[in-house]
């Protein structure tokens, strides 16, 4: 199970800290030092799509103490559960 991280320079930076590639599909997380996470946490997990890969549900690892949508595609992971 390959992990890697992306980084686009070109235009606005976009950067997405972990990536794994399971069964075929990409799996794009976020580290964040907060315990307010919002869906803006995700913004560039569509960025993903230019690889031509399934791009499964993603998550925010954060503070905020529990499990929770930020959207359709997205949870947020409490840092201490893991």
């Amino acid at each position: 199970m390959p992990f890697f991280y992306f980084r686009d320079k070109k235009r606005r930076p976009k950067e997405i800290d972990l990536i794994i590639n399971k069964d075929g599909a990409l799996y794009p997380t976020e580290f964040r030092k907060s315990a307010t996470p919002d869906r803006n946490d995700a913004r560039h997990f569509d960025e993903l799509t230019m690889f031509k890969q399934r791009v499964a549900t993603g998550a925010v690892v954060s503070l905020y103490p529990q499990k929770a949508h930020l959207r359709e595609d997205v949870l947020n992971l409490s840092a201490t559960s893991l």
